[in-house]
Parts: structure tokens; C-alpha cells; sequence
């Protein structure tokens, strides 16, 4: 497979057709307009106040329009966002400007997804640090199979392989300070510290996948609640919701017999695992847990069954290669070595399983971005 990533089309906001190899301009937020579309709907704008598929106000007393000079032919640039001309309160192609920040958001929208503006009650709120696509109507333009499959070799950006390095660094910092003999609670709590911003960057990767990004940015630290604590409790939560029933039922089952079935338990572990790219989605991009009742939660896993299903079978086959880097590993090892394993071997095997771990984790948290990305249409919820 190539490692260039097919192009995508520069689509008029206007006419829907392509802009290659026409006059075109690319507005504040990064729409691609043709410019004879833009400059008609510009100057429609001018005249009466909104577009005529918006036009609901009464037309305004009549005045001489005032003049827009033409563009050169051949002039490609960067326009203000046409919702900057709009009237406040009028909106364009379903969309108007945030009352807060101007950033397009849908009509029918009570919360702006860029600066956390609640246009109901006129309050911000937070949003976290994950970003949904800024323009509602935007659809993908790859489908979920072909960007599912260039995930695999997200490394082949400079950008994605220094986040991959960073996430393998982190989990190795982690592991080398469980072997520091003094000050236990201490070292606990610094390796809690550490976890809970990788799991801000599993979160980060869901949300900036989700919101039409390729490329993984390594997510910056401002705030110890929000950068640190909040994500680790997410995810922590993520997993009490969907293995917790089955752990619960295997305490009862060991408390009542010394060698039980477990297929009850294990039964209701893989229930809980289906659920599980559901509950991380909707703690990624809601910086909560919009996804709170088992019914929601079964209309979004079974929303686009198919999709999701593929989903769910990597995120399974992840765990079973994480499972398999290490314990797999470290009994082939000891068979090899006996109890005798040379330091060399123990920390290039570390090494080996924490760069396994933090690929298949990657992989795992861009596909449950992109089936929010390519499917969101069909949830029984939304960012917006």
C-alpha cells in the first residue's frame, strides 16, 4: 500500500462542485468556495441582508447596493467567512455564526462545539479538549473502510510516529518506576500522574479523529484537573461500566465455590466489551459520559451495526495482541532463559511490549474516531 494518502476534493460550500482547476477561495475557517460563487453569494448578502434560501426577514427599504470589485481570474486567496456578512440572528446554508467566538455552527444548535457557548442560556461550559467538526454538514469524503485501513500505518507521518514514540516513553517511564524499591505511595501516586495523561491523549486522539484529523498531535498541559484527573477518571470509568458487572458476578461466584464456571462471568465481559468503543467515544468527545443508559448506548453500537462490529473485533484483537506482547512473551522468554533472563533481554522485551501496546492502542482509539466521524448522522446523540 502506498503511503500517500489519496487526495480529497476541494468541494464548493455553494454549488457542491469540485474547485480544481478553477478560480477559487478558501474562507477564515477553511471552506473552499468558487469565486464566482462566492462573489454572487458575497454580493446577495450586501444586497438583502441573507441569501434568498435564508431569506426571512423583511426586505430592507431600498438603497443603492454598494459595490464589490471583481476578483482577477486567476486569483486563489484566503475571504472572510461569509457568516461574518450575514445579519445576526440570519443564517446560511443551515449554518450561522456563534454568538461567542463566530465559529459556524448549526442552525438548530443550542451549544458551539469550538468555544463551549450555550446560546440558550447564554453561558459557556466546558468542553473539554477534544474538537468536533466545526462544520456540521461536512461529510467525509473517504469512506470508513478506506480511512479504517490507513490507521493501520498511521506511523508514516513524521507527526504520528513522534506521538507514537511519545506514547511509547511515557508507558515505559511508568513501568521503570515500579521497580523504584523507596517511597511507594509516592511513586504510585507519580505513576497515576502519568497514566492520566496518556489516557487525555487516547481521549485527545478519539476526539481530533473524530473531528476530521489524520494527523495525532501529542495534546499540551495547562491544568492538572482537566489535563490529568478528569480523563483518568473517564476512562477508569469507562471500564468499571463495561467489565464491572462481570467482575462483580466472578466475586460471587469465587466467594460461593472454590473452582466455579466462569462462563457467566466471561459472558458478561465480552457484553461489557462491546459496549466499550461507545463508552470511550462518548467520554472522548463530551469530556463526560453523554452515552449514560444501556438502551442509548445499544442504539449508538447498533446504529451502523456493521461498522461498528468491525470496530469492535479490532479493539478485541488489540487486547489479545497486548495480552500476547506481554504474559505470551514473557513465558516464551522463560522458556528460553529459565529463571535466569539476562537484564539486556527483560528491557528490550519491555521495550518490545510497550511499543505493541501503544500501537494497537492507538489503532484502536482512531477507529472509534472514525466511526463517529464517518456515522455520526445516525446516533441517538450528538457533540453539537
Amino acid at each position: 500500500m502506498s503511503a500517500d494518502r489519496p487526495v480529497k476534493r476541494k468541494t464548493c460550500r455553494i454549488c457542491g462542485e469540485d474547485c480544481a482547476g478553477r478560480p477559487r477561495v478558501k474562507d477564515s475557517f477553511g471552506r473552499y468556495y468558487h469565486r464566482e460563487c462566492f462573489d454572487q453569494a458575497k454580493q446577495e448578502i450586501l444586497e438583502t441582508g441573507a441569501l434568498a434560501e435564508d431569506a426571512h426577514r423583511a426586505p430592507p427599504p431600498p438603497e443603492a447596493p454598494p459595490e464589490v470589485p471583481p476578483a482577477p481570474p486567476d486569483e486563489t486567496g484566503q475571504e472572510q467567512s461569509l457568516l461574518d456578512l450575514v445579519p445576526e440572528g440570519d443564517t446560511y446554508q443551515g449554518l450561522r455564526a456563534c454568538e461567542s467566538c463566530g465559529a459556524p455552527m448549526a442552525s438548530e444548535a443550542a451549544l458551539c462545539t469550538n468555544c463551549g457557548f450555550n446560546t440558550r442560556t447564554g453561558t459557556h461550559i466546558d468542553i473539554g479538549r477534544a474538537e468536533i467538526h466545526k462544520d456540521p454538514h461536512r461529510e467525509p469524503e473517504v469512506s470508513f473502510w478506506e480511512d479504517a485501513a490507513w490507521s493501520f500505518i498511521f506511523f508514516v507521518r513524521g507527526s504520528n510516529l513522534a506521538a507514537l514514540v511519545a506514547v511509547v516513553f511515557v508507558q515505559l517511564i511508568i513501568l521503570g518506576l515500579g521497580f523504584v524499591p523507596l517511597f511507594g505511595f509516592v511513586v504510585f501516586c507519580i505513576q497515576l500522574i502519568f497514566a492520566g495523561w496518556l489516557c487525555a491523549f487516547y481521549f485527545h486522539i478519539v476526539g481530533e479523529t473524530a473531528g476530521g484529523e489524520d494527523e495525532i498531535s501529542v495534546p499540551g498541559f495547562s491544568d492538572w484537573m482537566e489535563d490529568i484527573i478528569r480523563p483518568l477518571f473517564r476512562f477508569i470509568g469507562c471500564g468499571v461500566i463495561a467489565l464491572g458487572p462481570a467482575g462483580f458476578f466472578a466475586v460471587i461466584l469465587l466467594a460461593k465455590s472454590e473452582d466455579p464456571s466462569m462462563t457467566g462471568p466471561a459472558v458478561l465481559a465480552a457484553i461489557g466489551m462491546f459496549f466499550w468503543p461507545a463508552l470511550i467515544l462518548g467520554a472522548a468527545i463530551g469530556n463526560a459520559l453523554p452515552v449514560r443508559t444501556l438502551p442509548l448506548v445499544l442504539r449508538t453500537a447498533l446504529g451502523t451495526p456493521l461498522p461498528y462490529l468491525a470496530v469492535c473485533l479490532f479493539v478485541g484483537v488489540a487486547g489479545l495482541v497486548l495480552y500476547m506482547s506481554t504474559t505470551g512473551l514473557a513465558d516464551m522468554i522463560l522458556k528460553v532463559f529459565g529463571q535466569e533472563i539476562p537484564t539486556s533481554i527483560l528491557i528490550a522485551m519491555a521495550v518490545v511490549a510497550k511499543i505493541v501496546e501503544a500501537y494497537t492502542t492507538i489503532v484502536a482509539m482512531r477507529q472509534i474516531g472514525l466511526f463517529y466521524r464517518h456515522y455520526k448522522a445516525r446516533f441517538p446523540w450528538a457533540a453539537e
